[in-house]
């Protein structure tokens, strides 16, 4: 495998692992508002496709996941006021193909907050009080949210922020029909609409742009990290396959859980995540034919998007997922 293009971090503690993906300034208080689509639109619908499924997440806050002042608007870039056009629609979300079940926080002795380490075994949440980090067989992720049948962990974040994709290939992504969401105006939480299940995204980004995803560290920075994160990691063959970078609204679930997960991470001697991320999302504007890509910031739950070369807001880090079966 070829060595990741980032900065290494000391693989021997949590800490170092998350305290980068706190630091270097990820302030962007006056990032752009997403054009969003309105509460009608879904329940009439109209989607940006009729046929995917949407989510619909509270973090247990009116005031989460909507910054402050933050309008919103349907997916023409119009305005909708969101006092009065709320969602009543049931709609889920899915990891692999699976249910998110989003009330569920324990099952069959596992719960979420407990870490997973590189052999495969796990911390249980109420143990971590007494636990050391162990150099040898480090923690590689944490139990973030249940589907039906299984489990969703997320990784260790990359040591280093990176590009989604660099500039020569980013047109291939303009092409994307199955990653294409929109945000939905809700009030008290954020909406995702169309292909909410990003575990297939890669392949096809891969079908689209054949030639330069075979060198995806160079072409797609944020798709190697998620796609060889078993590699870099070192974790053992029960672990080895099927981590994805995820939907933007994969990564809502994972923010849902933010307290109990940041909990986790101090306990490990390790420091809450509130950087951004880059998801496996993208918003097509049709004026322009071009597409941005979704990205998650963790300090408010927030979701934005920005080109592929973050010329925005700069680069972002990566925090690929994983289905665990039951």
């Amino acid at each position: 495998m070829k060595k990741i293009a980032m900065k290494g971090l000391s693989a021997l503690l949590l800490a170092g692992l998350l305290l980068a993906a706190c630091q270097n300034g990820d302030s962007d208080d006056d990032e752009a508002t997403p054009p969003t689509q309105s509460a009608s639109e879904v329940e009439s619908g109209a989607t940006a496709d009729s046929s995917s499924k949407a989510t619909n997440v509270s973090a247990g806050n009116a005031t989460d996941g909507v910054e402050a002042g933050e309008g919103s608007g349907d997916a023409s870039g119009n305005v909708v006021d969101s006092e009065t056009d709320s969602v009543t629609a049931d709609v889920t979300t899915t990891s692999g193909g699976r249910t998110v079940q989003r009330d569920v926080t324990e099952r069959g002795g596992v719960s979420v907050g407990d870490v997973i380490l590189r052999d495969g075994s796990r911390v249980a949440v109420a143990e971590l009080a007494n636990y050391s980090v162990d150099s040898d067989n480090p923690p590689v992720a944490v139990v973030a949210y249940f589907v039906d049948g299984g489990y969703v962990a997320v990784g260790m974040p990359s040591e280093e922020k990176c590009v989604w994709a660099i500039s020569d290939v980013a047109d291939a992504s303009n092409k994307l029909t199955t990653a294409i969401v929109s945000k939905i105006d809700a009030g008290d939480g954020l909406v995702f609409s169309g292909d909410v299940d990003g575990s297939d995204n890669w392949q096809e980004l891969c079908e689209l742009d054949a030639v330069n995803t075979q060198d995806a560290e160079m072409n797609y920075p944020a798709y190697f990290y998620a796609n060889t994160y078993a590699e870099i990691k070192q974790l053992d063959a029960s672990m080895c396959d099927n981590w994805y970078l995820p939907s933007v609204a994969e990564l809502y679930e994972v923010y849902v859980h933010t307290e109990a997960l940041n909990s986790v991470l101090k306990a490990c001697g390790g420091s809450k995540f509130t950087a951004m991320a880059w998801s496996s999302s993208v918003y097509l504007n049709s004026k322009k034919e071009t597409a941005s890509v979704w990205y998650l910031k963790f300090e408010k739950g927030t979701a934005s998007f920005d080109g592929k070369t973050g010329a925005k807001y700069g680069e972002k880090y990566v925090l690929p997922i994983r289905v665990f079966t039951e």
